[in-house]
C-alpha cells in the first residue's frame, strides 16, 4: 500500500482509450472508524478536447481534511500506538466516461495518508511503498536527541509506521548503552492491520544516565534507523520541549536548554468620547481604550548542538503544528541562518514563539 505525504500534491491521472471524461470517487476514514460505503467526495471531469484526454485530480487536500494532528500531552516510557487522527486512509475508485453519464470502473486503490510533505528536488507524485517506515529524518542513518536528565522520568519518542502484513514480520527495537551493552529488546510482530507506534528514544534504565542508542531493525527491510540519546544536566535554566510534526508526518521533540526571554504584546482600540455636557468632568478622559487583549511570546535557545540540528529546526519552521511544553504556539521566527562548526565553532539557535491564544479569554 502506498504512503502519501499529503502536504504536497498527489495526482491521480485518468487517461483511457475512448473516454470522453472521467470520475473519481474518494473514500476517507481514520483507523478505528468504519470505512464509508458511499463516497466521501465524488469528482468528475470531461476531456478538454479530442486530443487532450488526460484528466488529472489532486487528492491531497481532501485527505488533509481527515487528519487533525494534536501533539501528545505526555511522553511515554513504553511502546504505544499513536492517535489515529494523525493519519488516515484514502480509497480511490477510478472510472472512465464513455458516453454522457455512463461510467465504467477502471481500478480501485487504497492509500495511507500521512501529514508530511515532499521537497521540490524529489519531484512530483512521490510516495513510499515500504511496509515499515521510520517517520523521522536521519542524517547518515542516525538521528540525535538531547534531553534534560534532571526532569526525565519519561522520554521523547519517534513514530514508526508498521503496515499490514499477511506473512508476519518482526521489527526489533534494540536499546544499548554507549559501551555496546544491550539494555533491553522489544519485538513488534506485524499482522493484518496498520499501526503508527510511539517508540521512546531511550529507557529509564540506569545505564542510560550517560546516554545510548536505539536501533530499529526489520526482518523485512533491515535497519530502519538508529537514534542516539544524550542526557544533559541543566541546573540553571528552565528547559522547554518543543514538539512538532515533521516532514514525514511523525512527531519530533527538541529540548531547548538555555536562556529564555518572555515578552507581551498588547493590542487595543482608542476612541474619542463625547462629554455628557459642555461643563465636563475633568476626572473623565477625552479618550477611552476598548478591546484590550494581548499575546505572550518567548525566545528560547537550544544550547550547543550539532550541525544536523538545522535540518530538524527547518522541519519545525515548516510545520503546521508546533507545541511548546504541551501548549500550542506559532513560530515568530521566519528565517534562520544555517550554522556550521567550521565557521561558527559552537552552534546555538535562538527561536521566538508566540502562544497561539490571546491572554484575555475571548473565545465565543
Amino acid at each position: 500500500m502506498k504512503k502519501l505525504f499529503i502536504r504536497s500534491p498527489y495526482f491521480i491521472v485518468i487517461n483511457e482509450t475512448a473516454q470522453i471524461g472521467s470520475k473519481l470517487e474518494l473514500y476517507l476514514w481514520n483507523k478505528g472508524t468504519t470505512e464509508p460505503t458511499t463516497p466521501t467526495y465524488t469528482l468528475s471531469k470531461r476531456n478538454a478536447s479530442a486530443t487532450q484526454t488526460q484528466n488529472i485530480y489532486n487528492v491531497s487536500n481532501y485527505a488533509k481534511d481527515f487528519i487533525k494532528p494534536i501533539a501528545s500531552q505526555v511522553f511515554f516510557t513504553g511502546i504505544t500506538e499513536e492517535d489515529n487522527d494523525n493519519w488516515c486512509y484514502l480509497k480511490a475508485k477510478q472510472y472512465k466516461e464513455t458516453a454522457p453519464n455512463s461510467y465504467s470502473l477502471i481500478s480501485t486503490e487504497t492509500y495511507v495518508c500521512l501529514n508530511g510533505y515532499t521537497t521540490y528536488e524529489q519531484g512530483s507524485n512521490v510516495s513510499n511503498s515500504a511496509n515499515q517506515i521510520l517517520l523521522h529524518a536521519l542524517e547518515k542513518g542516525v538521528a540525535k536527541f538531547y534531553y534534560n536528565r534532571e526532569i526525565a522520568s519519561t522520554y521523547p519518542f519517534v513514530n514508526l509506521f508498521v503496515g499490514a502484513d499477511i506473512t508476519p514480520q518482526t521489527v526489533t527495537i534494540l536499546y544499548k548503552d554507549f559501551l555496546g551493552n544491550t539494555i533491553s529488546t522489544t519485538n513488534i510482530t506485524t499482522d493484518a492491520n496498520d499501526y503508527v507506534y510511539r517508540i521512546p528514544i531511550t529507557t529509564n534504565a540506569v545505564a542510560f544516565d550517560d546516554g545510548g542508542t536505539m536501533t530499529i531493525n526489520s526482518t523485512d527491510l533491515g535497519v530502519l534507523g538508529k537514534l542516539k540519546s544524550y542526557p544533559i544536566c541543566e541546573h540553571k535554566y528552565d528547559t522547554a520541549i518543543v514538539t512538532y510534526m515533521n516532514r514525514y508526518g511523525g512527531w519530533r521533540h527538541i529540548t531547548f536548554f538555555k536562556a529564555n526571554t518572555q515578552s507581551i504584546e498588547v493590542t487595543s482600540t482608542d476612541y474619542s468620547l463625547l462629554p455628557s455636557s459642555v461643563f465636563y468632568n475633568t476626572s473623565k478622559g477625552q479618550k477611552q481604550t476598548y478591546n484590550n487583549n494581548g499575546k505572550h511570546s518567548i525566545k528560547y535557545n537550544t544550547g550547543w548542538v550539532d550541525e544536523v540540528y538545522f535540518n530538524y529546526i527547518q522541519d519545525m519552521l515548516l510545520s503546521e503544528v508546533v507545541m511548546l511544553n504541551s501548549r500550542p504556539v506559532l513560530l515568530k521566527t521566519k528565517s534562520l541562518q544555517k550554522k556550521t562548526h567550521l565557521i561558527d565553532r559552537m552552534i546555538n539557535y535562538e527561536l521566538e514563539f508566540e502562544y497561539a491564544n490571546s491572554i484575555l479569554n475571548n473565545v465565543i
